[in-house]
């Protein structure tokens, strides 16, 4: 179990979960959490931290239907839990604000403007401020002098979960590899001028081939913002409280829904 001050919280909330520091990491920057590592037994899904959420809201609040919001790169947990688990998922309905679709970017050799400079310094600045509780799992110095996002994936996840390099680890750990299994509705919104995840690598074939894929796709917003002016709250926001009322209403009312992919398979 965690004892590190950093993770307080989520043992307050979630005190009976055993949840080890390298998941914590992994969910802190909404990475996908890998099977298994290199050469390790496949372990078993009840082991999942998510899924302990899960499992520990449903015992709380067995009447409850419960929703999952991802902003970011935590769509990448989101779509790799609910892909891993299917049906056995239990979750309602799900939105994802701002995705990060693609992990090719995550391999390049260099970064694409500004802003990956300064998500980089931020992902350099939590290791950093957790250097000491990371050491034994990480190469800490490497990630800290890394100016590429492969350089720190290679100091941090390659190193942590045994992986010779990115290419292999995100074969396996790609967030759209069980894209085929997931069975709830889910919504994106995603702007055109995303800073940080270019709307070039969303997979548009996802909504082509997939009914319960919902993409709201406006011209601006930015990456995570969605401001009718400067001094206003997102209004994602609340399209994702309307959406999730919307699907819970109608799953309230003994409705279901019978999504009949389509016979052509999508190329994810």
């Amino acid at each position: 179990m965690i004892s590190e001050q950093c993770f307080l919280p989520v043992r307050r909330c979630f005190p009976k979960l055993d949840i080890t520091l390298s998941n914590i990491y992994n969910l802190s920057f909404g990475l996908s959490i890998p099977e298994r590592e290199k050469g390790e037994e496949v372990k078993e899904k009840s082991e999942s931290p998510n899924m302990q959420v899960i499992k520990y809201i449903n015992g709380k609040y067995p009447k409850a239907l419960v929703t999952c919001v991802s902003y970011g790169t935590g769509s990448e947990c989101l779509l790799s839990y609910l892909g891993e688990f299917g049906s056995s998922a239990q979750i309602s309905a799900g939105v994802s604000v701002s995705a990060s679709f693609e992990v090719a970017h995550r391999t390049s050799t260099k970064l694409h403007g500004i802003y990956d400079l300064l998500f980089l310094t931020l992902l350099k600045r939590v290791v950093w401020k957790h250097a000491k509780a990371l050491t034994k799992i990480i190469d800490v110095p490497k990630a800290l002098k890394a100016w590429t996002y492969k350089q720190f994936d290679e100091a941090v996840f390659c190193q942590m979960y045994g992986y010779s390099d990115l290419e292999e680890f995100w074969d396996r750990n790609n967030p759209l590899r069980d894209v085929d299994d997931i069975s709830v509705p889910l919504l994106f919104i995603s702007s055109e001028d995303d800073p940080l995840h270019s709307n070039k690598h969303i997979p548009l074939d996802l909504f082509k081939y997939y009914p319960n894929f919902f993409m709201l796709m406006p011209k601006y917003g930015g990456h995570g913002g969605f401001l009718d002016d400067i001094a206003a709250l997102s209004w994602a926001d609340r399209v994702v409280i309307d959406y999730l009322e919307a699907i819970l209403e109608f799953t309230m009312k003994g409705y279901t829904i019978n999504y009949n992919k389509s016979p052509a398979r999508s190329t994810i």
